[in-house]
């Protein structure tokens, strides 16, 4: 699926604002017996369950940031339109307690797309 050296270029918008940013594929590391991608994004860095691209843990210059108990579900395979799935999990971490969240997710449409070049 992902490699290590793997990169995404973003720029983000709004009315407050907008900037650019870089994801990259760092390493592949165990967390709890479980693989996972180890993205890296200047000094954050976002722990993607292999399997399933699944969110376990973001750490911010080596603290833990955030826990996701169970991993979330940012994408159910395979994507197609009209597709629909929820989630419940504990969002954990920073010192804060730990909060119960829910997400629903719904692919609405293909749309074409493409990559620039750099």
């Amino acid at each position: 699926m992902w490699h290590v050296g793997d990169q995404w270029a973003f720029h983000w918008e709004s009315p407050d604002g907008g900037g650019d940013y870089t994801w990259t594929v760092d390493r592949l590391e165990r967390v709890d017996g479980v693989e996972h991608y180890v993205v890296r994004s200047g000094p954050r860095e976002i722990y993607f369950r292999a399997t399933d691209l699944a969110t376990s843990l973001e750490t911010l210059s080596g603290r833990v940031e955030r826990r996701n108990v169970p991993p979330r579900i940012g994408f159910s395979w395979p994507l197609s339109p009209g597709a629909m799935w929820r989630q419940r999990y504990l969002g954990e971490g920073d010192g804060r307690s730990p909060a119960e969240r829910a997400i629903d997710w719904r692919v609405e449409g293909e749309e074409e797309g493409g990559v620039e070049g750099g």
